[in-house]
C-alpha cells in the first residue's frame, strides 16, 4: 500500500515538473492586424477570449485550446443577415483562428454555415 502511494506521488510530481498535464494555454492577448478589419485587440482570461476589430464594430468571443480559438465573430452589419440573434446582433458567424508565434490564420463563415473564408493577421 505504501509503495502504491509513493508511486502515485512520484507520478504527480513528474507531471507537475515536466508540464505533461496537458496543452499549455498560449498568451495571445494584445494588438494584432486583421485581414477582416485592419486591427484587432484581444483580451484573454485563461481560456476565455474576447476581442474587438475595427470592421463594422466587430467583436470575437471564443475559447482558446492550445493555440486555437474557436468561437464567433459578431458585427453591426455584414454580407448576410442571420435568422437568429447572437449578442444583440443578426450579423455573426463561426470562426476558428490558429496562432503560431506572432501570426494567426483561420477561417470564418456566416450564421451557422461553413467556415470557408480566410482570416489572417500578425502581432503589432
Amino acid at each position: 500500500m505504501n509503495r502504491l502511494i509513493l508511486l502515485a506521488i512520484g507520478i504527480l510530481f513528474f507531471i507537475a515538473v515536466c508540464g505533461c498535464a496537458g496543452p499549455k494555454i498560449k498568451n495571445i492577448a494584445g494588438n494584432w492586424t486583421s485581414s477582416e478589419g485592419g486591427s484587432m485587440t484581444i483580451s484573454q482570461n485563461g481560456s476565455d477570449i474576447r476581442g474587438t476589430y475595427s470592421m463594422k464594430e466587430g467583436i470575437i468571443i471564443g475559447k482558446l485550446s492550445g493555440n486555437t480559438i474557436s468561437g464567433h465573430w459578431i458585427q453591426n452589419s455584414s454580407g448576410q443577415r442571420c435568422s437568429t440573434l447572437r449578442s444583440n446582433s443578426y450579423y455573426w458567424g463561426p470562426m476558428k483562428l490558429v496562432f503560431a508565434d506572432d501570426s494567426y490564420s483561420g477561417k470564418w463563415g456566416y450564421c451557422d454555415g461553413p467556415q470557408n473564408n480566410p482570416w489572417t493577421g500578425q502581432r503589432r
